[in-house]
């Protein structure tokens, strides 16, 4: 995961009058007066373009419509005037003539709620630091991890800092930042969920009435997904579009695949499903799989058989000595390319000698290269950019760090070098239509990256999934996000 700030390089010219809209003062949980949003015009680079103009305004114009809305079903339950002044609860009122459903009524209710308990993170909400999306995104959060009453001080003071960290990056950068935060702060909390899903394990198996095969399906924990979807894992070669069958009788559809149910998705599946069976015939016995069953079981590549799976690790190092109980991550492929383990069960896939590669993290995360001597990374680098960045480090991008490629910021032909500060994971399609499409991309130090597309003005900031809140963060205001505090 990362963070993205979004930011214009250039005005660029507009021959028609560039307008902007201020929100009215918005009341919070309490029934104060908050600052006013910020105004919000035409961007640079989306001013070319008049239908995207007109659509970032109106979704700035919802978000404040959507603050307005969130403060006054604040004060009405806070002060009780709907049921006072007309005898019916708000909430019967917006179903008759809101028309709004009960799961709605519910999320609106649930936020303003909890708002009033979170001062500041109503002050963000209300001055355009956070989104209704991230704002109610965050409620779900906090409902889920079951915020005890003497920790909304410091969970509001949480927000505060993640929204002053990623203010303008990428919206999920904010909810990684306080999702982290808040499993950080509760380790026995993620004991006890690990253990209660490590106790719904199972695998079932149903077999079809004419007994020509069957279903399985099943649950399991977060190192068993892991080993499983790392034991099944789809090669390149199994992805690949089949090539057009020159017979006349066969036709293509829309999507490149030739008509017999193999679109993306479906090859996906049953090259897991072949890779599956071939370990499981060859369980025992570190041997090359016969032809004949390559071809049915999906070992594409000539007799050779599928690497053995590996896992990779990351955890800190005082959590790795005993020193700290925070949580450590399995890199998956699925899930947004990270599972959550405990301390203990770090500690324990360390001790058993699981056959995988373990990332231990500093308070730097600092990690060498190999500068020119050659430009694909090793595998040690490689599962370190793994570690670093964990997904697709183009703005906005979730793919699996994984199962993305290791790309040079400073292309390698042109004199980059194979090192930490120059490179960065990105999936393959974005891989190949980054110079097509006319982005740049600078790498730094810190592990961030700018993506700069001078055509529009649009630069992006994507940084490391290192980054995290301090335990006991400090005090401060809210920020708007035009970069000044708010009065």
């Amino acid at each position: 995961m990362k963070d993205t700030e979004v930011k214009h390089l250039d005005d660029q010219p507009d021959s028609r009058p560039a307008t902007t809209t201020t929100a009215p003062q918005a009341p919070d949980a309490a029934g104060r007066l908050l600052p006013p949003s910020r105004e919000v015009g035409p961007m640079s680079g989306a001013a070319n373009c008049r239908p995207l103009a007109e659509l970032l305004d109106r979704v700035a114009h919802i978000d404040r419509l959507q603050a307005e809305i969130v403060g006054l079903v604040g004060r009405l339950q806070v002060s009780g005037e709907d049921v006072e002044q007309t005898g019916l609860p708000a909430e019967l009122w917006l179903t008759v003539e809101g028309r709004m459903a009960s799961s709605d009524r519910r999320m609106l209710g649930s936020v303003a709620e909890h708002l009033g308990r979170l001062p500041a993170t109503a002050r963000e909400f209300a001055c355009g630091g956070l989104s209704w999306s991230q704002c109610r995104t965050i409620i779900m959060m906090l409902i889920r991890h079951r915020v005890r009453s003497d920790e909304w001080e410091a969970v509001d003071a949480a927000i505060a800092d993640a929204v002053g960290r990623a203010a303008a990056d990428d919206p999920d950068e904010v909810l990684r930042l306080i999702d982290d935060w808040l499993w950080r702060r509760h380790p026995d909390k993620l004991e006890a969920d690990e253990a209660d899903q490590s106790q719904r394990r199972y695998l079932a198996l149903q077999p079809r009435l004419d007994g020509l095969g069957g279903r399985f399906h099943g649950e399991t924990d977060a190192p068993g997904l892991a080993l499983l979807e790392t034991a099944t894992r789809p090669s390149p070669d199994q992805l690949a579009t089949p090539d057009p069958d020159p017979g006349p009788d066969r036709e293509r559809d829309r999507d490149g695949d030739r008509v017999d149910g193999l679109t993306p998705v479906g090859r996906a599946g049953r090259a897991r499903h072949d890779n599956l069976m071939a370990r499981l015939a060859a369980t025992g016995h570190h041997r090359q799989t016969d032809p004949d069953t390559s071809a049915n079981h999906g070992d594409t590549q000539s007799g050779s058989r599928l690497p053995d799976p590996s896992v990779l690790v990351t955890i800190d190092y005082d959590t790795l000595v005993g020193l700290s109980n925070s949580y450590a991550q399995l890199l998956a492929g699925l899930a947004g390319g990270r599972l959550k383990v405990s301390a203990p069960t770090a500690r324990r896939l360390v001790g058993d000698g699981f056959d995988g590669r373990l990332i231990v993290l500093d308070t730097t995360g600092q990690v060498l290269g190999v500068g020119r001597r050659r430009r694909q990374p090793p595998g040690w680098l490689r599962d370190a950019l793994a570690a670093r960045d964990t997904t697709c480090s183009f703005p906005g991008c979730r793919t699996a760090g994984v199962v993305c490629q290791a790309d040079h910021a400073t292309p390698w032909i042109a004199g980059g070098a194979t090192d930490i500060n120059n490179l960065a994971l990105v999936c393959g399609p974005h891989n190949r239509a980054k110079e097509p499409d006319g982005w740049k991309a600078v790498g730094h130090p810190d592990g961030s990256r700018t993506w700069q597309h001078p055509r529009t003005g649009l630069t992006a900031r994507t940084g490391p999934a290192t980054l995290r809140l301090p335990e006991h963060p400090p005090d401060r205001p809210p920020t708007s996000p035009t970069g000044h505090d708010p009065p």
